[in-house]
């Protein structure tokens, strides 16, 4: 496992750091659905998530680094296969947008379908009754009918 304290560089410099801790250190979770989302927070403790999740980790580590980092609910992904997935989209100064996707474990990423969901949109989702985050009527499905 690497360290991480006083490990991670501030601002952009951070965002090659964090994308390589959490890919070592936060498992892709393959246990069955449905249960409890996990918050950034217990993704980090728990060193387990699934992509959206792994994402909220990535996201606030970048966001404690001084980084804009939000979440991007991806609908198809840069093969053209059709997808209920989550990555990170981090803004530049410039305002280019690089997706950074710790599931695919790429870094700059070119999803061909994609959103940004806010923090109000993810607090929704979050808080709604948890079913498996792929199944029809799920939460995450709703989300991404708001946009597609």
């Amino acid at each position: 496992m690497l360290p991480l304290s006083g490990q991670i560089p501030w601002g952009e410099d951070a965002i090659p750091y964090a994308f390589e801790w959490v890919v070592q250190n936060v498992a892709y979770d393959h246990l069955i659905f449905p249960r409890k989302e996990y918050s950034a927070k217990e993704s980090f403790v728990q060193r387990t998530g699934v992509c959206i999740e792994a994402s909220y980790c990535l996201a606030s580590l970048l966001r404690l680094c001084g980084v804009k980092a939000d979440i991007a609910i991806v609908k198809e992904d840069y093969t053209g296969k059709k997808v209920s997935h989550a990555c990170v989209a981090v803004t530049h100064p410039d305002g280019e947008v690089q997706l950074v996707d710790v599931t695919y474990k790429l870094m700059d990423v070119h999803h061909r379908s994609y959103f940004i969901a806010s923090d109000f949109e993810l607090n929704i989702r979050f808080q709604e009754a948890y079913v498996h985050p792929y199944a029809p009527g799920s939460a995450l499905e709703k989300l991404m009918g708001l946009f597609f």
